[in-house]
């Protein structure tokens, strides 16, 4: 039989473009072109507060913690935030259900 032609542009995994500066220029620019530079910046900061807290082994770490989501929460997460990103409601509320059961851990 006869191979038909691959004729689909590459598809690169977002950890490729991460790794690769130039490609990540690339990246953020076409966001900005599309006015959705929201999601960049949602994604590494997201992906940065899982490895930050990836283990939570003190009782500081864990306010910490519970600081950093409540500000990727209202940066991003919801209603009217600055750059608030498009998720399903049921993540949307996650995320508030979240900040108000840890809003007395701070003290």
């Amino acid at each position: 039989g006869t191979q038909e032609e691959n004729t689909s542009p590459a598809v690169l995994s977002l950890t490729a473009i991460f790794m690769h500066s130039q490609l990540l220029e690339m990246f953020v620019s076409h966001l900005f072109d599309e006015w959705s530079p929201e999601n960049f910046f949602f994604y590494r900061d997201a992906t940065l507060f899982l490895a930050r807290y990836n283990v939570v082994d003190s009782n500081r770490k864990l306010q910490n913690m519970n600081l950093e989501f409540k500000t990727l929460n209202d940066r991003y997460i919801k209603k009217n935030a600055p750059m608030q990103v498009n998720i399903e409601a049921k993540d949307s509320d996650m995320f508030g259900r979240h900040v108000g059961l840890t809003a007395g851990l701070e003290d």
